[in-house]
């Protein structure tokens, strides 16, 4: 895909742009001396573009256009807007100082002919004063790999892109024993690049009408624990691609875009792209994966149509803000007999896991099955008194909770009931050995009698042991944290 030389006015592109139509219909050709190299360059590279986009029935200038929607704004940089990747593009354009992204991905971003790479080679191409180093996660040793140096720069800064690309993963996946390698020992990252979705499923009850009951909670889990250590990060959330077969990645697509909406995030138009080419197979590798001209004609120049603006705007992270506790003992504080006060017991024993703790207290309430009945759980009913305040409201249950090595899918869950309604979070096999976050939202109707936040040891019979350190029900669509004490 061509891009603009940083060399020429916008007066010459556009000539550029003009020149290279016209001959990739036939209708001119260059003459000689006419125009300034550069020029000559850009129209050789958009009439190569437009000749091949002709193999497959997509006009001259339907190509021209795209190249140079690509270029507007991009790679000059002007616009005054706030955007995500500002605060990385400031300091890039300016050669301020060293800079760091990092990208949490599903395996549409670990090769080097997709969009996460691609996008690393822009930023060497656009900062070339940069050394610009490329590490990428290896589920073999569970580390990333010795850096590839895609450039070495002109200047003393170094450009560190971390990308956490793990195939199969949901966003959980570096939340457990990986989060601190993965995400806390990178330097802090100035833009963050969200690339999930794909494996979110789509079966399920949950997850038939509003995302909000299951996938977005999920995509947040993953985006406010990796924001938690990097606060003040931009994020861009990939809009990801339709599947070539079937409907399934609507709601998928939906759950980002509403994830990026609560947050604050930007995100790209690949989806959108590929529906404007009725998702034509030929940019498909299968029903799923986008093939290599799929990442570079489609996903990846709506990746860099994002780095738009120096002006930064960050994400919001809601586990930083603190908010009022609907719950009593959420933090486990108060025991009688190893029993958390407030709560109710249904086929479980509580013990104090003293191994694995975040709070104050020096242990988490460990949930173990007493073997009779099915789930184990424990559960609190806010006051009464309360509940008419939460007609018409959605209130979010966050439980942050340990997650033993080879624990089943259905352990752990936490779930919201209330009058004729109820939201439990997904199974998820994934983000063991370590603490993760665990969100589910749910709108309470305006004949509410009660509302109950339950705390699922397991949600079937195989025995899953978790931890939970603390739980926390507020009001609104994000999860909030207890305050530090």
């Amino acid at each position: 895909m061509a891009t603009i030389r940083e060399d020429l006015t916008s007066a010459e592109f556009e000539a550029a742009i003009s020149k290279a139509t016209q001959i990739a219909r036939g209708e001119a050709t260059i003459p000689e001396g006419s125009v300034p190299s550069g020029v000559i360059d850009t129209i050789a590279e958009v009439t190569e573009a437009a000749s091949a986009a002709d193999s497959k029935a997509v006009t001259a200038k339907d190509t021209a256009d795209a190249v140079k929607e690509q270029a507007d704004g991009v790679s000059a940089i002007t616009s005054a807007a706030p955007s995500a990747a500002g605060f990385l593009l400031s300091k890039l354009k300016n050669n301020l100082s060293d800079a760091c992204v990092f990208m949490c991905s599903d395996s549409t971003g670990n090769a080097p002919d997709e969009s996460l790479y691609l996008i690393t080679q822009w930023y060497a191409a656009q900062f070339q004063e940069y050394t610009v180093l490329y590490y990428l996660w290896d589920t073999g040793t569970n580390a990333y790999l010795s850096a590839e140096t895609i450039q070495t720069g002109t200047g003393d800064n170094t450009l560190k892109v971390y990308n956490a690309a793990i195939n199969g993963s949901r966003p959980n996946y570096i939340l457990g024993e990986f989060f601190d390698d993965a995400v806390k020992s990178i330097p802090k990252a100035d833009l963050i690049i969200y690339n999930h979705g794909h494996n979110l499923g789509h079966s399920g009850t949950w997850d038939t009408t509003n995302p909000l009951d299951g996938r977005t909670q999920l995509m947040l889990a993953g985006i406010l624990s990796i924001l938690e250590v990097h606060e003040g990060a931009g994020v861009i959330f990939s809009g990801q691609n339709p599947r070539r077969d079937d409907d399934y990645a609507d709601l998928m697509h939906a759950a980002i875009v509403q994830a990026a909406a609560l947050i604050g995030a930007d995100v790209t138009n690949s989806y959108e792209r590929f529906m404007a080419v009725d998702k034509d197979v030929a940019y498909y590798e299968d029903n799923i994966h986008p093939n290599a001209l799929g990442h570079s004609e489609l996903i990846y120049p709506a990746l860099v149509e994002k780095h738009y603006s120096t002006t930064g705007k960050s994400s919001d992270c809601s586990l930083l803000e603190e908010r009022a506790n609907l719950l009593v003992n959420g933090d486990f504080s108060a025991l009688t007999s190893d029993e958390p006060d407030g709560w109710t017991l249904v086929n479980t024993v509580t013990s104090q896991d003293t191994a694995n703790y975040e709070s104050m207290n020096g242990y988490s309430i460990k949930l173990t099955w007493t073997g009779e009945g099915g789930s184990h759980n424990i559960s609190q009913s806010i006051p009464a008194a309360l509940v008419r305040r939460l007609w018409g409201r959605r209130v979010t249950l966050a439980a942050r909770v340990f997650i033993p090595n080879g624990s089943p899918s259905t352990s752990p869950r936490v779930k919201i009931q209330t009058t004729g309604a109820s939201a439990t979070s997904r199974d998820d096999d994934q983000g063991h050995g370590g603490f993760v976050w665990k969100f589910i939202s749910l709108d309470i109707p305006e004949d509410a009698t009660f509302v109950q936040a339950v705390l699922i040891g397991d949600g079937s019979t195989t025995g899953g042991s978790p931890s939970f350190d603390r739980a926390i029900m507020t009001v609104g669509a994000t999860a909030h944290d207890l305050a530090y004490a």
